[in-house]
Formats: C-alpha cells, sequence, structure tokens
C-alpha cells in the first residue's frame, strides 16, 4: 500500500509511522499525528503555514500511497513440482483447490511482470471480501523473508472468515493458512489470521465470535513471537492451543506445518484427540 511498517519480530507488533510516534512519546493517534505535523513545519500554534492548495496537494499524495496494490496472477497447471510441495504436509490437490490456492504460471502487480528468474514454485492464496477478491502470494524457497510474501489482503481479515459454516460451537484460530488447511481435515471451524499481531485479530472480530461460539482456540507458533501473541490473546479469553515447547527446542519444530512434515500428519490428528478437540 506504500506505507513503512515498523515491525517488532520477537513481539509481532506492528505500527505506523503515527502509531510508533503515539507510542514512543505515550499520545493518542489523533495527538501523534500533530506532534508529526508540527515537527515538520505543517502547522504553528494550530495554523497551517503553507496555502491550503499545498496541503490539498499533500492529502492527494498520501492518497495515491494508500490505494489498494493490484495483484494479477495467471494459473499454471497442477504438475508434479507444485504438489510435492504441499504433499510433505499431508496435503491434497483437492483440498488446495477448495481452499482456492493456484500454483502460479505469471505474476502482476500494478500491471507489472514479476519474473520468476528461478523458476521456483509459487502460489496464490485468494480471499474473497465483501465482493473483493485479495490474493497473498507465496514464494516458499525465496531466499530473501522480503520476497517470500506479497500481499493485498487486508492485515484484519483472516483466511476462511467468509465462509465460516458454523457448524461447531468450538472456534480454532490459527496463524497460516497452511496449518489452517491441515486442521480443516478434523476441525470444521477453523480461520488463519494474517500475523500473530493484535492488528490481525481486532477486539471487534473477537467480540463477534464470541457471541458465535462457546470456545475459541487460539494456535501460534512455538518461537518467541509465538508465546507473547498466545499470552496476549489468552487475556482476550482465547485458550491457548500451542505444541509442546520440547519440538521446538529439540527439532526447531514452531507450528503444525512443521509437525506434519516431520511427523506425519496423522501426528495432527493425534494432537487434536490429546486436547479434547476430536473424538
Amino acid at each position: 500500500s506504500g506505507r513503512i511498517i515498523y515491525n517488532d519480530i520477537a513481539t509481532g507488533e506492528k505500527l505506523d509511522c503515527f502509531a510508533f510516534v503515539a507510542k514512543k512519546f505515550k499520545l493518542s493517534y489523533k495527538e501523534a499525528i500533530r506532534r508529526v505535523a508540527c515537527d515538520f513545519g505543517l502547522i504553528e500554534c494550530g495554523e497551517p503555514k503553507f496555502a491550503k492548495v499545498e496541503l490539498r496537494k499533500a492529502r492527494l499524495i498520501a492518497e495515491e500511497a494508500k490505494k489498494q496494490t493490484e495483484i494479477k496472477i495467471v494459473p499454471d497447471f497442477w504438475t508434479e513440482a507444485y504438489l510435492s510441495y504441499w504433499r510433505q504436509y499431508g496435503i491434497t490437490q483437492e483440498e488446495l483447490q477448495k481452499e482456492e490456492v493456484y500454483p502460479i504460471k505469471k505474476l502482476y502487480i500494478n500491471e507489472n511482470l514479476i519474473p520468476n528468474y528461478d523458476g521456483d514454485i509459487r502460489f496464490a492464496y485468494v480471499i474473497r471480501h465483501k465482493d473483493k477478491i485479495y490474493k497473498k502470494i507465496y514464494s516458499p524457497n525465496a531466499v530473501s523473508k522480503k520476497f517470500k510474501w506479497i500481499t493485498n489482503v487486508p492485515m484484519y481479515l483472516p483466511f476462511g472468515f467468509d465462509s465460516l459454516p458454523h457448524k461447531s460451537d468450538t472456534l480454532v484460530i490459527t496463524k497460516a493458512q497452511k496449518d489452517r488447511i491441515i486442521l480443516k481435515k478434523y476441525l470444521t471451524d477453523v480461520i488463519a489470521v494474517q500475523n500473530e499481531s493484535p492488528a490481525a485479530l481486532r477486539d471487534i472480530t473477537i467480540q463477534y465470535l464470541k457471541r458465535i461460539y462457546k470456545k475459541i482456540y487460539y494456535n501460534s507458533d512455538l518461537d518467541d513471537a509465538g508465546k507473547a501473541a498466545s499470552e496476549y490473546f489468552k487475556e482476550k479469553e482465547l485458550e491457548p492451543l500451542m505444541l509442546p515447547d520440547s519440538l521446538y527446542e529439540t527439532s526447531g519444530i514452531k507450528d503444525l506445518a512443521d509437525f506434519a512434515k516431520k511427523y506425519g500428519v496423522h501426528r495432527v490428528e493425534d494432537f487434536l484427540h490429546y486436547k479434547g478437540l476430536i473424538k
């Protein structure tokens, strides 16, 4: 969207420039905007220093930067190279098609073709919300995390939110679409947040879900960011659903997908049995 975001890897906290200033100086968001305007000489004692036409231009530029990033794809056929990647997690082609995961032949960002010089596999996660279609591009073999994910999905919009079947009085919230697809093998009502930050699961969303479900579980990674997220959402009355810490400490397994890859997807079923989510 053109906005630079402060990202605390340890806690998962993500702030735009104004939210960062608000936190640093203990201000409200509105006060932070005013503080920045003062520091940059845009206002003085509440009065604009520049002509209104200049301020109007500045606002237009700001709005232009916020415009939705356009992502277009040309889907590819499901070849063995694509399927073998998902097979290691016990995920089938039928499950991928049901969840609108597509292999990518060509990728365009704002009408610009994004080359795939190395010929690596790339996938598009499609999410539909209020007559709009968003995409999250996943390049699992990307060397840099900067290019591993490209997305125009709103931070606050979980995967599966608009298609919840409400067949159970229990909901599981996990932190990745890959983990969600695995959990959907055994559970009916599962959503996946965009990341583990509070911005990805807003209070208004939590309150809405609490009116529908008697029990809500939150599944996060076993690393520090995941544990911090689990503690945060525990205070929001979401029950932690964590794999044993020893898996991360001894084998580097930090999520359900890693667990399924190393020990087989049936072990995820065993885990859910142990936690009492399935019989």
